[in-house]
């Protein structure tokens, strides 16, 4: 796939049709203390953009709590 076509649509992404179930996929890997953006960028500056992404939708998927 082309860089560009995967900008698009990762962009694009229908970030509201995000799942409990799909989160909960994810938020398993999270547990991994080794897992983080600073250890991702050493192994590949793609992988640490694309792990960015998905902490920033697994946030967005949270609810907002109003004091």
């Amino acid at each position: 796939m082309r860089l560009s076509r995967l900008l698009e649509l990762l962009k694009g992404y229908p970030k509201d049709k995000i799942t409990e179930k799909m989160i909960k996929g994810v938020k398993k890997y999270f547990k991994d203390p080794q897992l983080t953006v600073e250890n991702m960028a050493s192994v590949s500056k793609a992988g640490q953009g694309l792990l960015v992404w998905v902490v920033a939708i697994s946030k967005y998927y949270q609810p907002v709590i109003v004091a």
